[in-house]
């Protein structure tokens, strides 16, 4: 399959990176090109990864799909030729993304970081289902697909994108409520804690699996029913509106301009 990367920053790094690991089928990248603004992160990419560096988008015709990896700022400084897009721009509506680029098919992809390590979640929507199938396929290897309406894609985005940072920020500020050891030490054991954590989730609903840690009248639920009598619940939500919130800012921003 002959796919043209467009740009190479972390996400596109991390998207290779899975996509080359034992285990993919798409271990062989020799027949996808890649191309950056500045062509130093394409280059570096081609070299490890085995795609072929390009220093213009013409040096790649005819490719079966376009996977569109741009700060959405971006998008307006670049034409691409009318083959079926893969866009991982984050705010922009497909329609206002297909009217831009001059495209006749286009499927919004938004994945984590994650996907390096083939446990990612990566959220799809398009007007076009007939062209789902491919990017269900390929992104399938890298963890978690999830085909979704616009709206719902934009908002859970915030979950799965930012998602990996605002369980870190929970870990860090855990550390920091305890005294024993240095901060770095602290870390390393909240580290290891979210490692184990993560890797004993099952089939539970999340409600059971706080249940198979706690005992009543024990410390984990005092621990639990502290933070529950704080409304714990309400500044994690308050966050949510807030990042949603600027959601819609950069939105409107970027459509105006």
């Amino acid at each position: 399959m002959r796919v043209l990367v467009v740009g190479a920053g972390n996400m596109v790094e991390s998207i290779l990176t899975g996509l080359s690991a034992e285990g993919a089928t798409v271990n062989d990248l020799s027949s996808w090109g890649i191309v950056s603004k500045s062509g130093v992160s394409a280059k570096r990419l081609a070299e490890k990864f085995g795609l072929h560096y390009l220093e213009k988008l013409s040096d790649f015709p005819n490719p079966e799909w376009i996977l569109l990896v741009l700060k959405p700022q971006q998008l307006k400084e670049i034409t691409i030729p009318d083959f079926p897009v893969m866009s991982l721009l984050a705010a922009i509506p497909e329609k206002s993304q297909k009217e831009m680029l001059k495209v006749s098919h286009l499927v919004r992809v938004m994945p984590n970081l994650p996907v390096a390590y083939r446990s990612g979640v990566t959220l799809m929507s398009s007007s076009s289902k007939a062209h789902l199938k491919m990017p269900e396929e390929l992104f399938s290897q890298l963890g978690l697909v999830k085909v979704l309406p616009e709206k719902e894609l934009e908002e859970l985005t915030l979950l799965t994108g930012s998602g990996p940072a605002l369980f870190y920020e929970f870990a860090k500020t855990l550390a920091l409520s305890f005294e024993s050891l240095t901060e770095t030490e602290r870390e390393d054991l909240v580290k290891a804690v979210l490692t184990g954590s993560a890797a004993s989730v099952g089939k539970d609903s999340l409600s059971q699996m706080i249940r198979n840690v706690t005992s009543k009248g024990g410390v984990t639920i005092a621990v639990l029913e502290e933070w529950r009598n704080k409304n714990l619940d309400e500044v994690l939500k308050a966050g949510v509106m807030n990042g949603i919130k600027r959601t819609q800012q950069l939105k409107a921003l970027l459509l105006q301009n």
